[in-house]
């Protein structure tokens, strides 16, 4: 049955992918009326990245539950990273590839376009804007009593509000672990402290879709 939230996702979407033009605002829009959608069928807790990314999108907030997590398994993957590169793992920690999966999953079952999350371009332009509304919320550690050192806060910077000698640090980063930085890219700071007054920031590349294989 079509609910008034699935109509306007139609016609949102239509507009989008005849335009081949996403702002952030439609991102917002598509987020809102998704979880409208979900909230009319009375199924929102099946789909807990999407919420999340929802409530780090609009309301500039996150669960206390959520926001834990993520700061705890990111801690667990630097204390045990022997490599020195923890990219992917942190990356994967914040579940986008569940988010997409799950986003498909809601459209397809309402009969709605999934282009935009099933081609690998448009799936990193909504990304990409997603994440440019999530920089100004960073994750932030509330008075959570866990050993040292521990991440304090993680937060999202899209390439285009960086910094010159960000941009530079991240770009020698990414060549010396032969990755591909594009310009329409995001990085992640991590703030890691031994002490209440030893504390670094970590700017690393965040690799924010699969592998080209899954879009085939």
């Amino acid at each position: 049955m079509t609910n008034h939230h699935e109509n306007e996702l139609r016609s949102r979407l239509s507009k989008i992918l005849n335009l081949n033009n996403l702002t952030r605002d439609d991102v917002r829009s598509i987020l809102a009326d998704t979880s409208r959608h979900l909230e009319a069928l009375d199924i929102k807790s099946s789909y807990p990245e999407l919420n999340f990314y929802r409530d780090w999108a609009l309301h500039g907030k996150l669960e206390f539950k959520k926001a834990k997590e993520i700061l705890e398994e990111i801690d667990q993957i630097l204390a045990n990273d022997t490599g020195g590169n923890p990219i992917d793992k942190i990356s994967e920690a914040l579940k986008t590839k569940q988010f997409r999966s799950q986003l498909i999953t809601v459209f397809k079952n309402a009969n709605l376009d999934t282009m935009l999350f099933t081609n690998k371009s448009n799936w990193e332009g909504f990304l990409y804007q997603l994440l440019s509304w999530v920089e100004t919320t960073p994750i932030q550690r509330q008075n959570i009593k866990t050993s040292v050192p521990r991440v304090e806060s993680f937060k999202i910077v899209v390439m285009d509000n960086l910094d010159d000698n960000s941009k530079l640090q991240v770009k020698a980063l990414c060549e010396k672990l032969g990755l591909n930085l594009k310009s329409e890219s995001a990085i992640m700071q991590i703030k890691v402290c031994e002490s209440s007054s030893d504390c670094v920031l970590l700017e690393l590349p965040f690799m924010f879709t699969e592998r080209p294989e899954a879009f085939n």
